[in-house]
């Protein structure tokens, strides 16, 4: 897979509104349930993306930052389960969504590892994949399922947590937006990618060309992994993320 984007990924500004979601097209009882449930408890917006020729609507927390804060405040005073992590759309998510949007992937099985949102895996879905979003975050799958609604035959949405999980099933790619930042991770990553990788399978992670994600690389190396990085920017990104290849030596 190569990490070529021409075409990038453009937010149509003119677009970004106020979403009760009532907006939305009509589906199943299903879907005006979830859309209910994530209209009454969050303060959203939607948001027009193109990735190529693949137009996706995104709905994302109007203030992420927000939740951020009030997280904060909470962990001070007990453990959290999950973190809020995924409440933000971020550049990393971005630039791996337009990394997929130029392959054809019909036929192949992709697992987007937290998944937040869902926009990677949802364009991989697009692409004509085989995918499962997955997040330790209950919140982040209700979105999930939510931006992924279009391509839902193709799109399996489910919990997991990569310090414990089995899915039971291996995958062509594994794909993660900003998930290597904890030193304390490395270990779980590590078993949990050998666990449901493909003998010839591939993973691919974006991060924002943080200093901590590369000091983490020789630790994932000695672990068995061939590691190749690249930058990558497209024509929404402010500056280059960092793109890293890993396949088992």
């Amino acid at each position: 897979m190569l990490v070529n984007s021409e075409s990038g990924a453009f937010m149509d500004d003119q677009n970004d509104q106020a979403c009760s979601l009532a907006s939305m097209p009509n589906g199943s009882a299903e879907f005006d349930e979830l859309r209910r449930a994530v209209a009454n408890n969050y303060d959203v917006v939607s948001t027009s993306y193109s990735f190529g020729a693949i137009q996706l609507d995104v709905i994302s927390l109007r203030d992420p930052d927000t939740l951020l804060d009030e997280a904060t405040l909470n962990a001070a005073h007990s453990d959290m389960a999950w973190h809020p992590y995924w409440g933000k759309l971020w550049d990393s998510a971005i630039g791996l969504a337009s990394i997929l949007a130029d392959q054809d992937l019909t036929g192949r099985d992709v697992l987007d590892l937290g998944c937040g949102l869902g926009i990677t895996g949802t364009i991989a879905a697009a692409q004509g994949a085989q995918v499962v979003l997955a997040d330790h975050a209950p919140p982040a799958l209700d979105f999930a399922r939510l931006n992924s609604w279009p391509w839902r035959e193709r799109v399996e949405v489910t919990f997991v947590d990569w310090r414990k999980s089995d899915m039971g099933r291996k995958f062509d790619f594994i794909v993660g937006a900003d998930i290597v930042y904890d030193r304390h991770d490395i270990p779980f990553l590590d078993r949990f990618w050998k666990q449901h990788l493909k003998p010839d399978g591939t993973i691919l992670l974006t991060d924002p060309a943080r200093l901590m994600t590369l000091d983490l690389m020789p630790l994932i190396q000695a672990a068995g992994w061939n590691i190749h990085r690249q930058p990558l920017t497209t024509r929404l990104l402010s500056k280059p993320i960092n793109v890293f290849t890993l396949r088992l030596v």
